[in-house]
């Protein structure tokens, strides 16, 4: 008797079978005889003829298949359209009856999917993950004042351990959305977790690395405030923060349907929705685990967070800023000091609501209390930032310039006297009186004396300095000489027809 092939010859012979290989070819490519080739090929059509038919549930022919798979496919989740068509069903009705586990096994039977996953298992409070759902066109509200829509960003953060979610609508997916929406999440989980799992977005990430990320500073700032350790997955590797990203298909296939059936006119009502939704989401009890989201967290992961800071971390933005001549670099519209020595430089800027920090090569090298968005053109110094010739310069009071004021003349002292006596403040025309005094040394102490003397004379209150250098360069103008005339007797003159009292009394004296 001919010894059996073995199960690897057999399946071979299927295999090339149903390559659509004759007996002839199959024996010749293994090297058999055709005898043993028609014995395994007669074995397999009766195989599949005497094979048990496949079991299909009764209730489920029912059911129109081809629409359940359009309505997941349009990105609508299979439980949520197993409630939604239990809703719809009368009382008593077979389906109504039909628990979603089998459902679900008759929907995988017709349209089988296999994901191949590696399950972790996390220790209580030591690990969240946080990041940004893919953009949906249809996750937004409109502008009642445009009528234009609004796209909107949904974010989202999980403790790892019970997989408590929290969710926010953002207008953007930039640093300051997303570390507002962090320590809103912070704030929900009443606590910090050791460490947080980031992609390599750039808010968070500067340079992606498999062995040495290099973490965004303002998120380094962001993270040692809150105490907790930034970790940034491995490059293209969304799956390494496996559980956010299943959390964010989950919830937005859930909640997608109810956020379609209501119209929102401001971001503010969308985050009230979301809200109310997450604390459903996370309170719906898992099949998996016979308890929900909530319930995991109170029993075995709240205690075991952090505390919130008590500070409030107050989220800045950075910017790109050259140091100029005068020791200043311009934020907006307002000015603030940096050392000298880093003049022609470009420095890193930290713009928070309260203060300004600049930095060299993430060195802090000035900090200044920042001005109103709304004023422009102002000047914050630090003196210890200025050349010791303009320390100097800073130093100069209005009593040093009254002194040297003195120096060249009354006149010119009564000027400078009143623009700092009489002025609203001594400093607003400190630097007018300075320039008075120091032409001086360019036009000399008579000139400046001479022309502050017409400047009192013509009684002008506050005299620019144009009016006053205008003056002094003039030249001198030459007095003009008092003219005295001779006796003349043949000039006839005012006296000749003038009247005379003494011929008035001769000639009465005469008659």
């Amino acid at each position: 008797m001919a010894r059996r092939k073995g199960l690897r010859m057999r399946l071979e012979i299927e295999r090339l079978r149903g390559l659509g290989h004759g007996k002839k070819t199959i024996s010749r490519i293994l090297k058999i005889s055709r005898n043993t080739v028609r014995r395994y090929w007669d074995d397999g059509i009766k195989k599949k003829e005497n094979a048990p038919a496949l079991y299909v549930a009764p209730w489920a022919e029912a059911l129109d298949w081809k629409i359940i798979e359009e309505a997941v496919s349009r990105g609508q989740s299979l439980s949520d359209y197993w409630e939604s068509y239990q809703s719809g069903l009368q009382d008593g009705h077979v389906l109504k009856i039909i628990p979603y586990v089998t459902f679900w096994r008759e929907y995988r039977r017709r349209y089988p999917r296999v994901d191949l996953v590696m399950h972790k298992n996390y220790q209580p409070g030591l690990r969240a993950e946080a990041d940004y759902k893919g953009r949906e066109s249809d996750f937004g509200f409109i502008d009642k004042k445009t009528g234009e829509w609004i796209q909107l960003e949904l974010f989202g953060a999980a403790l790892c351990f019970s997989q408590l979610f929290y969710c926010e609508a953002t207008q953007t997916q930039k640093q300051v959305d997303w570390l507002m929406a962090t320590q809103g999440a912070f704030r929900y989980f009443g606590g910090v977790t050791k460490t947080v799992g980031i992609d390599n977005a750039t808010v968070s990430v500067k340079k992606a690395d498999f062995y040495d990320p290099d973490v965004n500073f303002e998120y380094w700032k962001f993270s040692k405030h809150f105490d907790f350790a930034p970790i940034p997955t491995e490059p293209g590797e969304p799956t390494h923060k496996a559980v956010i990203e299943n959390l964010l298909g989950v919830f937005w296939r859930w909640v997608r349907p109810r956020f379609k059936r209501r119209t929102f006119f401001s971001k503010v009502e969308v985050n009230h929705f979301l809200f109310a939704q997450c604390d459903e989401f996370n309170n719906r009890v898992q099949k998996k685990y016979g308890s929900s989201r909530r319930e995991r967290f109170e029993k075995g992961e709240k205690e075991k967070l952090k505390p919130i800071p008590k500070a409030v971390y107050e989220i800045a933005e950075w910017q790109k800023a050259k140091l100029h001549a005068d020791c200043h670099v311009q934020v907006k519209w307002n000015f603030y000091s940096s050392p000298y020595q880093l003049r022609g430089k470009e420095l890193d800027v930290r713009v928070s609501p309260s203060f300004i920090e600049i930095f060299n090569n993430l060195e802090r090298v000035a900090l200044h209390q920042k001005f109103s968005d709304g004023s422009k053109g102002r000047y914050q110094t630090d003196k210890n930032h200025l050349p010791p010739a303009h320390q100097a310069m800073f130093e100069y009071t209005p009593q040093n310039v009254l002194d040297d004021a003195k120096k060249i003349g009354p006149e010119t002292f009564a000027v400078v006297e009143r623009l700092i006596t009489k002025s609203r403040h001594p400093l607003v025309f400190l630097r007018r009186c300075q320039g008075i005094v120091r032409l001086k040394s360019r036009l000399g102490a008579e000139n400046v004396e001479r022309a502050s003397k017409m400047i009192n004379e013509l009684n002008i209150k506050f005299p620019r300095l144009n009016e006053l250098q205008n003056i002094a360069k003039a030249p001198i103008q030459p007095v003009p000489k008092k003219i005295e005339r001779k006796e003349n007797p043949y000039l006839r003159g005012q006296m000749s027809w003038s009247f005379n009292q003494k011929e008035e009394n001769h000639d009465n004296t005469k008659h």
